[in-house]
Order: structure tokens, then sequence, then C-alpha cells
């Protein structure tokens, strides 16, 4: 009766053994392809040339000197920066699937064990990077000091050179209808000419502003057309980098789940048959 439970048992453990090893063949494969896919993710977040490219049409030369790029703010260089990191992920994953693969087949304990310490491990490091992103994302909005200063720069050297440079003025009449202002402060602070007693002594308004309300500022407008298209941009990346970071700790963990469990089953088999 005894050897008979005894055989049943392991005639059990052995199709477990069978189900849980090819399983775990299939999640290797799976995982080598996620690797790929973070590794590509990475790749893409690195040489995506977006971030080269202009935030606004409202000028259209290629060396046009009020052109602004959405790596304009520094929240361009943490997303180029978690980039790296993904990259450096992938290509650690693509490593450890074939060290995963290698102690399913030879049932080695001491390689599977490695495997899913590894696997820990980079699920942790993922939950990290989707947490870091996370929070940069929330923080986008804050990311504005260096782009008002850009911006408020823009407006303060067409309104400077309006009237004598060709650029400049192109520039500021397409910022005038855009926005239906006049000037960074409006008209009457930086087109009327006063004298010492602030009296006006002449007003130069340009044609452009004349159709407009003359006595709004176009510095707020500006700054926040421009503001609305960074952050897009860069939020946009973050929820790649989240969505991606999270998705990749849930696979992770599940692949650590089956690695011990295989290693369970594996050690179970052979205390079995030795006994």
């Amino acid at each position: 009766m005894v050897t008979q439970s005894r055989a049943q048992c392991v005639l059990l453990m052995g199709q477990c053994h069978g189900c849980v090893r090819y399983i775990l063949f299939i999640f290797n494969f799976l995982l080598w392809l996620l690797a790929c896919g973070v590794l590509s993710v990475g790749i893409w977040l690195k040489m995506d040339d977006r971030s080269s490219h202009y935030v606004q049409r409202i000028t259209d030369k290629v060396d046009e000197e009020y052109q602004i790029k959405y790596s304009a703010t520094g929240g361009d260089d943490v997303t180029v920066t978690l980039a790296y990191v993904l990259m450096f992920f992938g290509i650690v994953l693509i490593i450890i699937t074939f060290i995963g693969c290698c102690g399913a087949v030879r049932e080695n304990t001491c390689l599977l064990t490695g495997f899913a310490v590894c696997l820990l491990c980079l699920m942790l490091g993922m939950i990290g990077i989707g947490i870091w992103a996370r929070v940069q994302q929330n923080e986008v909005d804050t990311m504005t000091m260096e782009l008002e200063e850009k911006t408020n720069s823009n407006i303060a050297r067409g309104v400077r050179n309006y009237f004598i440079d060709s650029r400049s003025k192109d520039f500021m009449d397409k910022v005038h209808r855009r926005f239906r202002c006049c000037g960074g402060r409006g008209a009457s602070k930086d087109f009327y000419i006063k004298d010492s007693q602030g009296r006006v002594q002449r007003r130069r308004v340009p044609k452009s502003c004349l159709e407009q309300d003359v006595d709004r500022s176009c510095n707020y407008y500006y700054n926040r057309f421009v503001g609305d298209e960074i952050e897009d941009f860069l939020i946009y990346r973050y929820k790649v980098i989240v969505g991606v970071s999270f998705g990749v700790a849930v696979v992770l963990a599940i692949g650590v789940v089956l690695t011990i469990l295989f290693c369970q089953i594996v050690k179970r088999a052979t205390s079995l048959v030795v006994t």
C-alpha cells in the first residue's frame, strides 16, 4: 500500500515537473521577447528625433533664432537618462533569460536560484524606474523657469528689433495675430516712446497690433503655448516609461514565482528518487 502510494506520488510529481518545466521554457522565450521590447523602447526614447524638433509652428525657417526645441527644458535630459537605463535593463534581461534556460534544461537549482534572484533584482529596479518616472511626470509643470526665460527673451528681442530686423518683425507679427496681443507687456509699455516725465511723445505701434488688443501682453500666452507643447511631449514619454516599467515588473514577478516553484519541484523529485 505504501509502495503504491509512493509510486503515485512520484508519478504526480513527474507530471508536475514536466508541466512546470515547459511553462518555464515558454516563459523564458516570452521574457526574451519582452527584453527585446524594453531595449527597443530605450533605443526609441534615445533616438526619437522629435526632441530636436521645434515646438511651435509660429516660425517655419530651419535656422530661425526664435524657434524653441522640445529639448529646451531639463526634463528631456531626464528622459534620455531613463532611456539609457531601459537599454541597460533590456540587455541584462536578455542575458539572464539564457541563464534561466540553462537552469531549466539542466535542472540545476543553483542556476535557477541565481536566475530567480536576478529577476527579483530587475523587478525591484523596474519598479524604482516606474516610480521615478511617475514622480517626474507629476513635476513636469514645475520645469518652467528656464522655459519662461527663453520665451520672454524671444519676445523681448522681437520687440527690441521689430523695426530693424525682418525676422523679428515676422516673428512678432505672427505672435500678435495668433494670441491677439501686442508686445511683451502691451503696446503702451513696449511701443510708446515716452519722455523723462513719462509722457507719450510718439506711438509707434505695429500694424499687426492695431488689429488686436493693443493692451494685451504676449508674454503669458506665448509662454503658455510653448509650455503646453513641451509638457505634452514630456508627459507622453514619461507615461511610456511608467507603463513599460510596471508592466515588466509584473512579468518578472511571475517569473520569480515560476522559478521558485520549479526549484522546489526539482528538489522534491530528487529527494523521492534518492529515497
